[in-house]
């Protein structure tokens, strides 16, 4: 049932310049970008605020299982949740350990028969597509648009958050208080 979905699940990359020290180098070198990123995880809630669960990015060498491991995603989710994300997501056993789901959509292609698999799989597809318009209105500010200084990866003395972090929460905050973006792209699972 749609109407239980907490939230969508995106992993996202953003640029930043070649670290100087090899083991930084390959630990961010993204073979998916073919560009030195870091990754985060974003949610999109059923009411269609961008919610940022990750506020330490990580290499974009990283799987998404062990990101959300490092993440500590994990720790704020319940029993009964449900989670729409890619097919590239990999953790279901993880999500499941804590009684919450991952609804992951079917590989339909080339399939004749429209089965209830195949119907729901769309569905949930559609539903994915107000994530990413969310990381379209995410990755149109200007920060997000350049190649950033490994300076705003890193964390100094008693700093909680890196300038990535603090990026990315102002620039959600941004998102989700403007009435005009928030109207548009209104997340309606209901509907689906």
């Amino acid at each position: 049932n749609l109407k239980n979905v907490i939230g969508i699940l995106k992993c996202t990359e953003i640029f930043i310049q070649k670290p100087s020290y090899m083991l930084t180098r390959s630990q961010t070198y993204s073979g998916y970008k073919h560009h030195n990123t870091v990754k985060v995880i974003i949610t999109v809630s059923s009411s269609g605020a961008i919610t940022i669960l990750l506020f330490q990015g990580h290499g974009g060498r990283v799987s998404s299982k062990e990101l959300t491991l490092k993440s500590g995603l994990l720790n704020i989710v319940r029993e009964g949740d449900i989670y729409l994300v890619d097919r590239g997501f990999r953790g279901q056993k993880m999500f499941a350990a804590k009684g919450a789901n991952l609804l992951i959509p079917a590989f339909t292609k080339g399939k004749k028969h429209l089965g209830a698999e195949v119907t729901l799989s769309r569905k949930l597809s559609q539903a994915r597509s107000h994530v990413e318009r969310a990381m379209k209105r995410l990755k149109v500010f200007r920060i997000f648009q350049t190649v950033l200084p490994t300076s705003f990866v890193k964390k100094s003395g008693d700093i909680v958050m890196c300038t990535i972090d603090k990026a990315l929460i102002v620039s959600a905050a941004v998102i989700c208080s403007c009435p005009c973006s928030r109207s548009r792209s209104l997340l309606k699972l209901q509907d689906y």
